[in-house]
């Protein structure tokens, strides 16, 4: 099993990544202090470190510096986390392998991870595992687009203030529908073979999905409709419409299938 080391410095989203990446088949370990990866990876072996570079500095050099040196054996892959492209460079000279810029998901970090994995040689034993997470029919994709949708949502909620009149509104229905669509993915079962959730092959449930679908994507569109949105909201909003409508064609290929 592939492991992860996680600096964080929001609780929060610490806890949803490391679920999604749990899920996926990774161990994570997270710590919040820079003294706290170093000291862990002094004793364990870890083959990507992700961390928060709010603010690339001497600090953030020293602190990679260290992990790779304490993991040089492991060829550890690095991630940074920035909250914008004007620091992207200064991340990359910290010595990160890959930086992503925020707003992003869930999903575009396991795909970082996979791509250095597989530049590292590491990713022999996930083969298998990585096409079941890209594979349109798989339950995986099912649910790591459900929870996307969740996290996404939560962030915005963070965010209710700038929202403007139909915030609140928007928010709360965009939240009971994505976290409908997680609560029935949750507890699913794969048809041997298949990998697919049981519920999607039912026609009544295809039609239900669609729906909570819709009103997320509604909503989402309606709050784009608002005056001098903030760029990261609006990046946000046109993530969670994309994720809707990718969900939505997964469910169109399964329809076709079945006919």
């Amino acid at each position: 099993m592939n492991r992860i080391l996680f600096h964080h410095t929001d609780g929060r989203e610490a806890v949803h990544l490391s679920q999604f990446l749990q899920s996926a088949g990774f161990a994570v370990a997270s710590v919040t202090t820079a003294r706290q990866a170093t000291n862990i990876a002094r004793e364990y072996e870890f083959e990507i470190f992700l961390t928060n570079l709010a603010d690339p500095d001497e600090t953030a050099y020293t602190t990679i510096a260290e992990i790779k040196c304490q993991l040089q054996k492991n060829d550890v892959g690095v991630i940074g986390f920035v909250p914008q492209a004007s620091v992207r460079a200064a991340a990359e000279e910290a010595g990160c392998d890959a930086v992503l810029v925020r707003p992003f998901n869930n999903e575009h970090v396991l795909r970082k991870i996979l791509e250095l994995l597989e530049q590292s040689s590491k990713a022999n034993k996930f083969q298998t595992r990585t096409m079941e997470m890209t594979t349109p029919h798989s339950q995986n994709s099912f649910a790591a687009l459900a929870e996307s949708l969740c996290v996404g949502v939560e962030w915005l909620k963070g965010r209710m203030t700038e929202l403007g009149e139909q915030g609140p509104t928007a928010i709360e229905c965009m939240e009971d529908a994505a976290a409908s669509l997680r609560l029935r993915l949750e507890p699913e079962k794969v048809t041997p073979g298949y990998h697919l959730p049981d519920s999607v092959c039912d026609r009544q449930v295809r039609h239900d999905f669609r729906n909570l679908l819709a009103a997320v994507n509604g909503f989402a569109e309606i709050l784009l409709l608002e005056d001098y949105l903030p760029q990261d909201i609006e990046a946000k909003l046109r993530t969670i419409k994309k994720e809707s409508r990718d969900f939505c064609n997964m469910l169109d290929s399964i329809r076709e299938s079945a006919a």
